[in-house]
């Protein structure tokens, strides 16, 4: 449970350009304590100065992908390590490459059928979701920061999902986009395109097999509440991207409640995850794990930031996760779960 009597962020790094929801609206969010220190991205160098935020006081518990191991009892016999996985397996050209998240033709399945088949998502009706490109330019910060992940399992299956650079190399995702529960444990390689819209990939596109899971999510039932409350992970590129990455924080109850949120992914039901949707409304719940709202998501929208923003910054207070009959959940950003992002944030450099 998060400890309420602390707020701590991490600071994001934008750029010029849109800042928020699809209104533009500032909405007022308490002034944090800790921040990291940000960099501008490719719009505005880097300025020294800020602060790091603190470690937990317990430690971590998070598992690595290892060379010639698909995780499960191996990497559960410890824990706590974070051993980089060195040069990817699949082909890496460089950045920018040409997208290919189209190569393999056909509708993308969301990853969550690899873990646990499909589940309910809610949809609005009507459907509030918009289109990104429908009201501000893709390419802007904060949605270029905003990444389509194509994820492809070791039996050589094709996934949709989200995530969301939260460093230069490092993206938080959810974790059913990198472990795959029914298809084989870790994923063999995660495309990932930032800014993609239909067919375009403005920013190129990298592939990477440096995966992070939190051991929550790998080593119990998808189906239990364990697994559902530490569905979260993290991505390591291998080269830096320069447009920018969110901030991410941790926040009490009485400051989530009543907040408003944005939630923009690449959603399976809107042409394969051809393009950035999303919408902003205010959170209706907040437990000690999870923050919901009724915001329409679907499948592939999972791993995207739900963010709020306060002048010209944005900060992540979840990671979509979930649907349901009434609302759609995230992850909560507990200080657990901020402590184990900071710690794969350094590994991205």
């Amino acid at each position: 449970m998060a400890d309420e009597s602390r707020r701590r962020t991490s600071a994001p790094s934008g750029g010029q350009g849109d800042h928020g929801g699809q209104s533009g609206e500032s909405v007022p969010v308490p002034t944090p304590r800790k921040r990291a220190k940000p960099d501008r991205g490719k719009d505005a160098p880097a300025k020294d100065g800020g602060y790091r935020a603190e470690a937990a006081s317990a430690r971590p518990r998070r598992l690595s992908k290892r060379d010639g191991t698909k995780g499960g009892a191996e990497a559960a016999a410890d824990p706590y390590s974070l051993v980089l996985k060195g040069e990817p397996s699949l082909p890496f050209d460089g950045w920018p490459v040409p997208a290919r998240a189209e190569a393999a033709g056909g509708p993308l399945l969301p990853a969550s059928v690899a873990s646990y088949g499909p589940l309910p998502e809610t949809v609005l009706n009507p459907d509030d979701r918009k289109r990104v490109a429908d009201f501000a330019d893709p390419n802007s910060y904060p949605f270029r920061a905003i990444c389509r992940l194509v994820i492809t399992s070791t039996s050589g299956g094709t996934y949709l999902g989200t995530g969301w650079l939260i460093g230069p190399r490092v993206l938080a995702t959810a974790g059913h986009n990198v472990w795959l529960h029914d298809d084989g444990g870790w994923a063999a390689g995660v495309e990932v395109t930032p800014a993609y819209t239909d067919g375009s990939a403005p920013f190129g596109s990298q592939v990477t097999d440096d995966l992070h899971v939190s051991d929550g999510w790998a080593n119990n039932d998808p189906e239990s509440q364990a697994a559902k409350q530490s569905d979260y992970a993290a991505i390591i590129l291998p080269a830096p991207v320069s447009v920018g990455f969110f901030g991410f924080g941790v926040y009490s109850d009485a400051e989530l409640s009543g907040m408003t949120v944005n939630v923009y992914g690449y959603p399976s039901d809107k042409n394969s995850g051809s393009a950035l949707y999303g919408a902003f409304r205010k959170l209706v719940g907040v437990t000690a794990r999870q923050v919901s709202y009724n915001i329409s998501t679907a499948g592939g929208q999972s791993g995207c930031p739900a963010y709020v923003q306060s002048g010209g910054e944005v900060v992540g207070v979840g990671i979509h996760a979930y649907g349901g009959a009434t609302s759609n959940r995230a992850t909560r950003i507990t200080d657990q779960v901020f402590a184990d992002l900071e710690a794969w944030k350094a590994l991205g450099g």
